[in-house]
């Protein structure tokens, strides 16, 4: 749904909102999954003990529990969005354009083709994997420009030549940094009490929601929980999400994260971009052909920008928080820290944009 207004000559303003949904998406489920009824016998059980009983398929490989994966068009996601762009065309053949977008994409599945680590967490309950989209960015705005300056008909060649018929052109993009998912675990972490006080003892494994017990490892599964108060991003590019935000404090054993899929944005685009040509004409050549120079900046103001991996979940890297220590008093986790060295929160990789590049070409067109 779209409306057009022009506000003043030669300007044009279009508001629009955009929705979509979609249903039954390429996704995977693990059909050997412990039930929810059989996760805290599973998570407690007695060190090395397989229990395999516990599995709807018992054992599969080696006398142990492993994954089945089975595809599924089990997946949704929906979309909402304001979309706006102002366009004003001037003089000399040039234009200004302006566009920007708010916007939100929720989803139980990671946008791109799925595998076996991106798809639905917890068969019993898909609603657990729910959250913002792996590309999912709150607000993106870009503006550009393309300007003509004077052609100088009336001075003399050399003038013109020189100075006259320059086009000039710059894009400006700015977008916040697509969503990401955190996860967690446990490492170190003993056993009190179960709810309601009932006894327990051992060191549990590093997954408390059970859903991974086979070695089923997915990027929607485990997650940390956010500490009221704190912000995801520290305003470090080199260590972009706030590590404070996050503890294994508070989880409950055997039970989904308390917090939705894409808790936290990435790092921002903030990016500027600018071109300079000329044209000249080529008569011998017919009416058509011209020599061209073209100057070209990338980043203009090389500024720099970081990333934790593409748009695939199973890329990104330093996003996993795993809680140490503390122990498990009446079913909640409790006492536990970052462990030691971990690079949870690093911004890894420079951004696909990259440093400012600046090229030029001088060609024949005809």
């Amino acid at each position: 749904m779209t409306t057009e207004v022009a506000p003043f000559h030669n300007a044009k303003l279009e508001v629009g909102y955009v929705g979509l949904r979609g249903i039954h998406l390429d996704t995977y489920f693990d059909i050997n999954q412990l039930p929810p009824e059989n996760r805290l016998a599973w998570i407690t059980r007695a060190n090395n003990a397989n229990d395999n009983q516990l599995f709807p398929f018992g054992a599969l490989y080696s006398q142990a529990p492993k994954a089945m994966y089975q595809w599924a068009h089990a997946g949704d996601s929906i979309y909402h969005s304001l979309q706006t762009q102002f366009t004003y065309k001037m003089a000399h053949n040039s234009i200004f354009q302006s566009s920007y977008t708010w916007s939100k994409n929720i989803s139980n599945v990671e946008g791109d083709y799925p595998n076996n680590q991106d798809g639905i967490a917890d068969l019993y309950n898909p609603r657990a994997s729910r959250g913002l989209s792996n590309f999912d960015r709150t607000h993106v705005f870009s503006s550009s420009l393309v300007y003509n300056l004077p052609a100088l008909q009336g001075q003399n060649f050399l003038v013109k030549g020189v100075a006259g018929g320059w086009e000039t052109s710059a894009v400006v993009s700015i977008a916040t940094g697509n969503a990401l998912t955190i996860t967690g675990g446990l490492q170190g972490t003993t056993c009190v009490s179960l709810a309601n006080g009932v006894p327990c003892s051992g060191t549990l494994g590093a997954d408390p929601w059970g859903v991974i017990g086979n070695g089923a490892l997915t990027n929607l599964s485990v997650r940390p929980l956010m500490v009221p108060g704190k912000s995801c991003s520290s305003g470090d590019n080199l260590r972009w999400i706030n590590y404070r935000a996050f503890t294994m404090d508070g989880y409950v054993l055997g039970q989904p994260p308390a917090g939705d899929t894409g808790q936290c944005h990435g790092p921002p685009i903030r990016d500027v971009d600018f071109a300079l040509d000329k044209n000249w004409p080529i008569h011998k050549l017919g009416e058509v052909a011209k020599l061209q120079f073209r100057l070209e900046f990338f980043n203009l103001f090389n500024h720099p920008m970081f990333r934790y991996g593409s748009s695939s979940l199973d890329s990104n890297v330093n996003l996993h928080f795993v809680g140490n220590g503390g122990s498990v008093v009446n079913g909640v986790v409790k006492g536990t820290q970052l462990v030691g060295g971990s690079s949870f929160g690093d911004t890894p990789n420079p951004s696909n944009l990259g440093n400012r590049e600046i090229q030029y070409a001088l060609k024949i067109i005809f």
